[in-house]
C-alpha cells in the first residue's frame, strides 16, 4: 500500500513536466496558426500590389514555393530509411513537414496573387488548398494518437494505464473521490466498449466528449457539497484538497475520452493516410504540368 502511495505520489509530481511540454507544443503550434491567417488576411487585402508572378519576386516566391512543398517529401523518405541517422531524426522532419506544408502553400498563394488566373494554375491552387486542409485535418488526427511530436504511436495499453492511475488518484482523496468513481463507473464502462465501424466510433466519441463536459460540471458541485459535509462531521476536518481532488477528476474525465476515442482516431488516421498520399501526388502531377506550361508558353 506504501509504495503503492508513493509511486502514485512520483507519477503526480512529474506531470507539471508532461503538461508543460505539452503547453510549449501548444503555445507553438497556436502562434503559427495564428500568423498563416493573418499573412493570409493581408495579403489578401493587398492582392492587388503584390508582384507578378512571371518575373522578379513574384516569380522568386513560385520557385520557394514550390522547393518548400518539395522538401516535404523528405520526411515521409526520412520514416522509411531507418538506419539514415545522418539525414536527421524522424521527429525533426516530422516538425519540418508540418511546419513547410503551411508555410509552402502561404508562399505559392503569394505567387498567385490570390488569384484564380489560367486553367492549368488554377487546377494546381486548387489542388494545393485540397492537399492542405488533408494535412490539417490529418495533424488532428495524428495528436490523439501520438505522444506529442516524438513520434512514438500510443497504444491502448498507455490510455488503459493512464486511466487506471487517474482512478487511484481519485479513490485516494477520501469519501468525495469514492463517490466521484461510483458515478462514472457506467460512463467507463461505455468507453471502454468495442465499436464495429467508424460510424459507431464518431457517434461515441461524441457522446462520451458531452458525457464527461456535463459530468465534470455537475461533479464540481458534487465535490464541494461533499468536502463541506466532510468537514462537518464532528472531530473531523476536510482532509482533501478541493483543488486537488478537482484536478484528479478532470484527469479522470480526459482520461476516459482519450480511451473512448483512440480506436475511432487511430481507425480514422489510417483511412486518411491512404487519401491523402495521392492527394499530394496529384498536387505534385498538377505542380509539374503548370511549370511546364509557364516555360513552354
Amino acid at each position: 500500500m506504501e509504495s503503492e502511495q508513493l509511486t502514485l505520489a512520483a507519477r503526480e509530481a512529474s506531470a507539471p513536466q508532461r503538461k508543460a511540454i505539452v503547453s510549449f507544443e501548444t503555445v507553438f503550434s497556436f502562434l503559427i496558426l495564428l500568423f498563416i491567417p493573418a499573412a493570409i488576411l493581408w495579403g489578401w487585402w493587398h492582392r492587388a500590389e503584390l508582384p507578378t508572378p512571371e518575373d522578379g519576386l513574384g516569380y522568386a516566391l513560385g520557385i520557394i514555393g514550390v522547393t518548400m512543398m518539395a522538401i516535404l517529401m523528405i520526411y515521409p523518405l526520412r520514416k522509411r530509411l531507418t538506419g539514415a541517422t545522418w539525414m536527421g531524426s524522424v521527429g525533426t522532419w516530422f516538425r519540418i513537414h508540418m511546419l513547410l506544408g503551411l508555410l509552402g502553400p502561404l508562399v505559392i498563394l503569394y505567387h498567385a496573387r490570390f488569384t484564380w488566373a489560367a486553367t492549368n494554375s488554377g487546377v494546381a491552387l486548387l489542388a494545393l488548398l485540397v492537399v492542405v486542409a488533408s494535412g490539417l485535418f490529418g495533424r488532428f488526427l495524428y495528436v490523439h494518437i501520438h505522444r506529442g511530436y516524438s513520434q512514438r504511436k500510443l497504444e491502448v495499453r498507455d490510455f488503459l494505464d493512464e486511466l487506471g492511475e487517474s482512478r487511484l488518484l481519485l479513490d485516494a482523496d477520501g469519501d468525495a473521490g469514492h463517490l466521484i468513481v461510483g458515478y462514472l463507473r457506467e460512463l467507463e464502462r461505455h468507453a471502454l466498449e468495442k465499436r464495429s465501424n467508424l460510424l459507431h466510433g464518431a457517434f461515441a466519441v461524441f457522446s462520451i466528449t458531452v458525457r464527461t463536459w456535463l459530468f465534470a460540471w455537475r461533479l464540481r458541485g458534487v465535490v464541494r457539497t461533499e468536502l463541506a459535509r466532510e468537514a462537518s462531521l464532528p472531530g473531523r476536518r476536510a482532509t482533501t484538497d478541493s483543488q486537488a481532488l478537482i484536478d484528479h477528476l478532470t484527469r479522470y474525465l480526459q482520461s476516459i475520452r482519450d480511451v473512448g476515442g483512440f480506436a475511432f482516431y487511430d481507425r480514422l488516421f489510417r483511412a486518411w493516410h491512404y487519401l491523402h498520399v495521392p492527394l499530394f501526388l496529384f498536387l505534385a502531377m498538377t505542380v509539374a504540368l503548370h511549370v511546364l506550361a509557364v516555360h513552354m508558353y
